[in-house]
Formats: C-alpha cells, sequence, structure tokens
C-alpha cells in the first residue's frame, strides 16, 4: 500500500513538474539561452565634460562649489570633472572589458560652451578627449571596417544639443555647416569615409556593428522645439528622414535577417519634469510614421538628454520601446552612471541591462562604482521588448505608488538619489509619461488617470511574448522544486515504510521471546 502511495505522489511531481515547463515556465519565455548566444554593449548618456570644473569659469546649476572643489567624482549641481569622465569610461571597461560596441547618446561637452574664451576651440576638444579615451579603452574591440591591426572600440556618437555652440543653434539652410565640420573633425578618426560623409552633411551615420545589428545615429538637434535659428519652413532639415527611411529599407530586404537600433539625445517624446513635447509635432508624426513601418526590424530606441533613468512605451502603438539613458555629469543631482546592455546575437534583441553607479554622496575614499540594479530584475521581466515594457507600466499603474515596481523606479531615476514620497498626482504623471510618447498622448491619458487595480492604461492579456528573448531562471526554480519535493516525499515515504517494518519486527520479536521460553503467555504484552 505504501509503494502504491509513494508512486502516486512521485506521480503528482512529476505531473506539475510537466505542467510547469508547458504553461508557466513557457508563458515567461523560457527556452534557454547559453552566454555564447549574448553579447554585451556599453551605454553612456551625457558627459558633459567641463574642463574649468573647481576654477572660476566651471559651469554650475545649483552650487557654486563647481568654482572650487577638487573631488574627482564631481559634486551634485556641477559638471564632470576630467577625473570623473575617465573613472566612469574605466569602471565600464572592468564590468565589460571587450564589448560589441560602444554607444554614446549625446552631450559630451558643459553646458555653457558659449560663456567661455576660444568656444569653438574648446568644444573640439571636449568631443575629441571625451571619444578618444573611449576608443582607446577597448581596444580589443574589432570592428567590420577595418584590418584586425586597426581594431578599436565601435564607438557610436550622436550630437547633443550641448554639442553646439550656443545650445541648439544649427543652421539648417547652408550647404556647408562650420558646426558639423567641428563635430565631425572631432569623431573622424572613429569614422570610416562614408560615416565621415554623411556626418559634415547632416550630423548623422549608419554602422554595422556585428551580423545582425546596425546602429543608425540621428540628428535630434535639428527637431527640438528649442532649435535655432528660428524654424524655417522646412519639412525634412538635411534630408535625415528621408536617409533614415531609405537605410531601414536596405536593412529590410538585405535578406540578411538584420536589425536597427534607432539612437539620438533628444528623445521624441515628452519631458517627464516639464511635460513638453521635445520635437516639434511635424516632425514627430513623420518618424513614428516611419518607425511604426519598419517596427518588424527595429527593437529599440536608445536616447538620453534628461539626466534620469526612464523609458516611454506607446502603449497600443506598434512601436519600438524607447529607453532613455541617465547621465555621466551628476549636474542635476543624480549620481554618475552608465549601463551595459545585453543583447541576443543571433536577432539582435535586447535580452538585460545592468546599471553602474558611483554613489558621491559618500566621502570621496568611499567612492567606489558598483552596481545598482538590473532592468530584469528590478521590475520582473524577462527582455526589453515592448511587450514586456508594456508589462512593467501595467504592473506600476495596477500596484500604485508604494508598489515594488514603482519603487524601485524612483530609486533607479537618478541613480540611487533619493526622491522622496511620490503621492496620487505625481504617481498619475508619472503612469501617463511612461505610457505616452507624445503629449496628445499624455493628456489623454491625465484627463482619465489611473488608478491602482482599475488602471485606465491597457492592460496586457498575455504574458507569452517574450519568446525572443527567454530567461532560464524560472525553468530552473520550478525543476529544482519538483526534484526536491519528489526526492523528499519518495525519502520520507521509504522512512516510513522502513519505521513501520522495523517496529512490526520488533513487536513480534518482542512477543516471541516473552511467550516461546516457558510456553506460556506473558501479561506484558
Amino acid at each position: 500500500m505504501c509503494v502504491v502511495v509513494v508512486g502516486w505522489l512521485c506521480l503528482l511531481c512529476f505531473v506539475v513538474l510537466i505542467g510547469c515547463i508547458d504553461e508557466e515556465c513557457q508563458a515567461t519565455g523560457v527556452a534557454g539561452e547559453g552566454d555564447d548566444e549574448l553579447g554585451k554593449f556599453i551605454w553612456f548618456s551625457d558627459f558633459h565634460f567641463d574642463p574649468y570644473f573647481g576654477t572660476e569659469e566651471a559651469f554650475f546649476f545649483s552650487t557654486p562649489v563647481c568654482k572650487t572643489s577638487s573631488s574627482k567624482g564631481g559634486e551634485y549641481g556641477c559638471d564632470a570633472p576630467w577625473s570623473l569622465i575617465k573613472s566612469a569610461i574605466d569602471a565600464a571597461k572592468v564590468v565589460e572589458p571587450d564589448p560589441a560596441f560602444v554607444v554614446s547618446t549625446g552631450d559630451y561637452s558643459r553646458h555653457g560652451n558659449d560663456e567661455v574664451k576660444r568656444p569653438f576651440h574648446i568644444l573640439e576638444m571636449m568631443l575629441r578627449n571625451v571619444t578618444d579615451y573611449v576608443y582607446d579603452s577597448f581596444p580589443n574591440t574589432t570592428t567590420l571596417h577595418a584590418p584586425s591591426s586597426e581594431a578599436h572600440a565601435e564607438v557610436i556618437p550622436s550630437i547633443g544639443n550641448n554639442d553646439v555652440i550656443p545650445d541648439y543653434f544649427l543652421n539648417i539652410t547652408v550647404g556647408n555647416n562650420t558646426l558639423l565640420d567641428i563635430i565631425t573633425d572631432a569623431f573622424a578618426h572613429t569614422l570610416n569615409p562614408e560615416e565621415e560623409e554623411d556626418m559634415r552633411k547632416g550630423g548623422y551615420l549608419i554602422r554595422q556593428m556585428t551580423d545582425v545589428i546596425s546602429i543608425i545615429s540621428i540628428n535630434t538637434v535639428l527637431y527640438s522645439i528649442y532649435h535655432t535659428p528660428k524654424k524655417p519652413d522646412v519639412d525634412d532639415p538635411f534630408g535625415q528622414l528621408a536617409w533614415l527611411e531609405e537605410q531601414l529599407n536596405r536593412i529590410r530586404t538585405s535578406n540578411s535577417h538584420q536589425v536597427a537600433y534607432i539612437v539620438g539625445h533628444i528623445p521624441p517624446s515628452i519631458g517627464s519634469w516639464d511635460k513638453v513635447q521635445y520635437w516639434h509635432d511635424e516632425y514627430l508624426q513623420q518618424y513614428y510614421t516611419i518607425l511604426e513601418k519598419y517596427v518588424d526590424i527595429i527593437p529599440v530606441q536608445l536616447y538620453g538628454h534628461l539626466h534620469s533613468d526612464e523609458f516611454r512605451v506607446g502603449i497600443a502603438q506598434n512601436l519600438p520601446p524607447l529607453f532613455i539613458g541617465s547621465s555621466v555629469t551628476p549636474v542635476y543631482d543624480n549620481n554618475p552612471n552608465f549601463k551595459v546592455v545585453t543583447f541576443n546575437k543571433t536577432t539582435g534583441a535586447l535580452i538585460g541591462a545592468a546599471t553602474h553607479f558611483l554613489d558621491i554622496s559618500l566621502p570621496t575614499e568611499q567612492q567606489y562604482w558598483k552596481e545598482l540594479y538590473t532592468f530584469e530584475e528590478s521590475y520582473g521581466i524577462n527582455d526589453l521588448s515592448a511587450s514586456s515594457m508594456e508589462e512593467v507600466v501595467n504592473h506600476i499603474a495596477q500596484g500604485g505608488n508604494k508598489s515594488t515596481p514603482m519603487e524601485n523606479f524612483l530609486v533607479n531615476l537618478r541613480a540611487g538619489v533619493p526622491q522622496g514620497m511620490c503621492a496620487k498626482q505625481c504617481f498619475n504623471e508619472w503612469v501617463c509619461v511612461l505610457s505616452s510618447l507624445t503629449a496628445a498622448n499624455y493628456q489623454a491619458c491625465m484627463s482619465h488617470p489611473p488608478s491602482p487595480q482599475t488602471s485606465s492604461v491597457p492592460i496586457t492579456t498575455t504574458a507569452t511574448q517574450h519568446t525572443n528573448t527567454p530567461s532560464t531562471r524560472p525553468l530552473i526554480l520550478w525543476i529544482s522544486v519538483g526534484v526536491v519535493g519528489c526526492l523528499f516525499v519518495v525519502t520520507v515515504s521509504i522512512f516510513v515504510v522502513a519505521r513501520q517494518r522495523f517496529s512490526t519486527s520488533r513487536k513480534r520479536k518482542y512477543v516471541q521471546l516473552l511467550i516461546n521460553p516457558q510456553g506460556t503467555e506473558s501479561e506484558d504484552v
């Protein structure tokens, strides 16, 4: 009888385990990916190198200590000293010595460039120094357009609004643009001839990074609502949007299963602190029309500018997720940080991202770069696909302002700098910001603000959309639970059976000893 029970219990364990594999584990996208299938790249944004840090010429946002400080990690409210720039790049090299490539989403140079002497000379120096140090720090990273003897880091630059003088200025009506020439000269040694030509023409470029991934870096200064000179009636400045669609069409028709990452500086979305749409509407609509047409080959958009760790999801829109990188500079009271992003080498899909930061609130001798969080663990997802990011927004919307996802988001927002309590209005604004790509989206969301458990944000009804970027952790966990549980049941059952038999045997022997010697029955039994 006991053997039958044990058998049934083991069978039950097996059925539960198979059920996990067929339903729950598959629902979370578990298929398993080996390390050889994964690649990594480093993502910096908003260096804002200030060569005048610690002097009277230093830029400061919130504190004049920038003019006197000698802190190697920089100061909150100040742009980054050279020691911090080097420290961030050195830390990235320790974390990932041989990345597939390096992305920098703009604003290499300090704020207020037009306030220093010889501003154009200083601008080129800042751009070149930062780029050179990144370029030289990863000498073992091979390139697709250079022989192995000339191998170096694949560095993809993007032009930020502080990489032009004055801020946001770029003349779009002239053929030969002096500012673009200065910027291109600073990057020239990292560019091939075709890339250099595109940079001089419009500040954009495309580069094939791996057999699968091409990166398209666009010039977003052209589309900013703050762009100067005042926007003339130009449908497509520098022909960039037509060029973008041409590149995407070429990638799709190449029959090589390639994908394109779109990177830039000013995000095609709204700001989280001012709720302003950063691109002129006509350019924003053209851009997203193109992306929607080619969404099957665009897994991600990477932007900077906001100095905070954010993302945007076009809820109910067929568009790739938009990630906004925080900054190396601590000028807006954030800790310096960078990301190491993991991707699938075969599909180009993004698997996860780890943020590394320097807590400059600590005494200098206690300041060390360390990991702050991983996206997948902080938000409980298996990849960085559009469906997974919708899931994150839905969880935040449903969970309320004190939910774990929302609390994690606020910790991550400025790389570990406390953000204080986020009450109802704050919570509603954040949910609508994260789920909106345009000002119209945001206003519509705020007219019917979400509430926990009854969110107005459309809820993703399935969790089976992660098949491109699965994780093995749930499968391993369920197998371990199943095996351990089954072994426990078997062990306990065997112990019970053995104990029962041993007890019965002892009882029989004891009875026999009390009866047989004298041939009479004992009253003790």
